[in-house]
């Protein structure tokens, strides 16, 4: 029996947003950055803890550690509009992604292949 804990994400078509709760950042060590990296073929994402410096970092809000934000949301629009396309989602929707955490790459990886 799998006891890895399953992580969900939300991402938002119609206004163009995925929402990170906290329980996803904790898994990862409560970064103060993080990168949301979209596989080669837009079939899988992951989010990882990294550096300030790196081109796809998004800040984590300290507020959110805190206990004052319930979630973080990253608005791209190109970046949701290109992953609800590739894996021919409804934009209309909010979709709920389910996610397990890759102790060997420090992150926790989405299948889109199963929504």
């Amino acid at each position: 029996m799998n006891s890895e804990p399953m992580i969900s994400i939300r991402a938002d078509g119609y206004n163009y947003y995925i929402s990170i709760g906290r329980a996803a950042m904790q898994m990862l060590g409560s970064p103060e950055y993080i990168c949301i990296l979209c596989g080669r073929d837009k079939k899988s994402i992951a989010i990882t803890p990294c550096q300030r410096e790196h081109v796809m970092s998004v800040k984590i809000p300290t507020k959110f550690y805190t206990g004052q934000l319930h979630g973080v949301k990253i608005h791209s629009k190109k970046f949701v509009t290109n992953l609800i396309s590739a894996n021919n989602l409804e934009f209309m929707i909010t979709h709920n992604i389910k996610g397990k955490y890759n102790e060997g790459k420090n992150a926790i990886i989405f299948p889109l292949k199963m929504l």
